[in-house]
């Protein structure tokens, strides 16, 4: 894929865009399919030695920049959005919370190359870094730890217990056996005891049972973006923040908080724990957070960001209503995002590259420069080796 970066690399125009880069400024690219959008990521990460965050228009263009980012070389992968619980329900899908949590994983263990979001779930509250980083516990075999304290540590992680498990975030217990699932893990892992000491670790295979390959070690991190290390404490400020709420529109509100932060004192499993996010991690965490220096920033059409944005924050705002009204929530619990304007201050910071189609008479962030491409997507192949050949030539 060398001859990718070399048509791009040649240029004149390629070396400005590479300088703003380097000094953390704003330019724009035109003229680019999502194919074209691909090749300079990829160009531009391989030429500067970095990594890529890029704000993509939509799922869709999220999911083909990952696929020609990956067929390119680049481990690429799509954070996405996932839709907060604030009300207490019986059954709730960890599905997205785990893609989530495997990409944040990946970022800190520099296992990913490449980051690719929507605008809406890149701005949505998570875990903090140093709380993933924390709350991540090493087990290996030889290692001297009760099975007791492995569970203790899995339950604290959000993990649910099964008699035998069928996915993602699970685990269980048979014996001196533990199997459990974490969420940056293709296969499920079997943790066998020999008294106080793990005698063996080895994936199998969630259908048949079977053991497989043997395993040195494994990182077991958190199965959810929200868990409760300390239940009393995290009672005992819910009860502060409660206690604040004095005027009569809130006094639903205070009531069910009360009501939540018994539970919680008394064990009780509640679902809708990203009510209480900033409360629990004592500060506000995005995906951004995760972005560092060796970074850069892509935003792919930013009108389509824009109007994304828009959408997302009005939704907001009716339910909020709903919310607000049900006791759901209140003052105090209600910010669990990013506005676009907010995003925009921190790729100022950052800088940022538009990847454009068209090109635009304003952008949101001054430019330093403007570069237009004179390129063409090639029309399908089918599969036609000849065609193939005289397209190339």
């Amino acid at each position: 894929m060398r001859f990718l970066c070399d048509v791009l690399q040649g240029s004149k125009d390629f070396s400005k865009i590479a300088s703003a880069v380097s000094q953390k400024k704003c330019v724009c690219v035109t003229n680019l399919s999502t194919v074209h959008k691909a090749n300079m990521i990829y160009a531009l990460c391989s030429f500067t030695k970095s990594r890529a965050f890029c704000v993509a228009a939509d799922e869709r263009e999220a999911a083909i920049l990952s696929e020609d980012l990956t067929a390119m070389g680049l481990k690429a992968e799509v954070y996405p959005y996932r839709d907060f619980t604030f009300r207490d329900v019986t059954g709730k899908s960890r599905e997205y919370e785990h893609q989530r949590l495997s990409v944040l994983l990946k970022i800190i263990t520099g296992e990913c190359d490449c980051v690719i979001a929507c605008a809406d779930a890149a701005a949505q509250y998570t875990i903090p870094m140093r709380s993933l980083d924390a709350a991540t516990l090493c087990l290996s075999s030889g290692q001297s730890v009760t099975m007791e304290k492995c569970v203790s540590a899995l339950t604290l992680l959000g993990y649910e217990r099964y008699d035998q498990i069928e996915g993602v975030g699970q685990y269980s217990v048979r014996g001196g056996i533990l199997d459990f699932f974490p969420p940056d893990s293709e296969y499920p892992v079997r943790c066998e005891f020999w008294g106080d000491e793990i005698d063996t670790l080895s994936s199998f295979d969630i259908l048949t049972q079977r053991r497989g390959e043997a395993i040195d070690s494994i990182t077991l991190s958190p199965s959810a973006e929200v868990f409760i290390s300390d239940r009393a404490e995290l009672s005992e400020k819910i009860r502060k923040k409660a206690n604040i709420l004095r005027s009569a529109q809130s006094q639903k509100a205070k009531e069910v908080l009360l009501s939540e932060a018994d539970s919680i004192e008394r064990g009780v499993h509640i679902s809708n724990l990203d009510k209480y996010i900033s409360l629990i991690f004592g500060e506000s965490a995005t995906l951004f957070d995760y972005i560092g220096d060796d970074f850069i920033c892509f935003m792919s059409e930013e009108s389509a960001v824009k109007d994304r944005m828009a959408n997302a924050e009005f939704r907001y705002k009716e339910d909020m209503v709903d919310y607000f009204a049900e006791g759901v929530l209140c003052r105090g619990f209600d910010k669990y995002s990013l506005t676009f304007r907010e995003i925009i201050e921190l790729f100022e910071e950052k800088g940022l590259v538009y990847l454009e189609n068209f090109t635009h008479g304003s952008h949101e962030l001054p430019l330093s420069e403007l570069v237009n491409f004179s390129s063409k997507q090639l029309p399908s192949l089918s599969g036609t080796i000849k065609d193939l050949c005289e397209e190339l030539e």
